[in-house]
């Protein structure tokens, strides 16, 4: 067991998505690629997707270069999934912040 990569997501004020992720999967780990310090955008989020409509386990995430890792079993009602993530909107800065999402299997 260990970590795989399944995405590295420029962050932007749009939600963005991974591919379709296992329903056994239940941990996930966010790495953050920054090109500078973070002045203005001080967060974002990720959530878990179906079908790109139904959104569930809204978190924040911060853009550190700690690790973060968050539990995220798949939603009962949910058919797919995927997980998504955005910054806060309504802030605008030329910060340049990468996602990358890991998940344990």
């Amino acid at each position: 067991m260990g970590w795989v990569n399944v995405a590295a997501i420029p962050i932007s004020d749009d939600w963005q998505f991974t591919y379709l992720i296992d329903s056994s999967v239940e941990w996930i780990r966010v790495r953050n690629i920054l090109n500078s310090d973070p002045l203005f955008i001080n967060y974002g989020y990720i959530a878990q997707v179906d079908n790109y409509q139904d959104f569930a386990d809204f978190s924040r995430i911060y853009p550190v270069e700690n690790n973060t890792v968050l539990e995220m079993k798949k939603p009962l009602p949910f058919s797919s999934r995927r997980f998504g993530v955005r910054k806060r909107a309504g802030v605008k800065s030329q910060f340049f912040w990468i996602v990358e999402i890991d998940v344990w299997v």
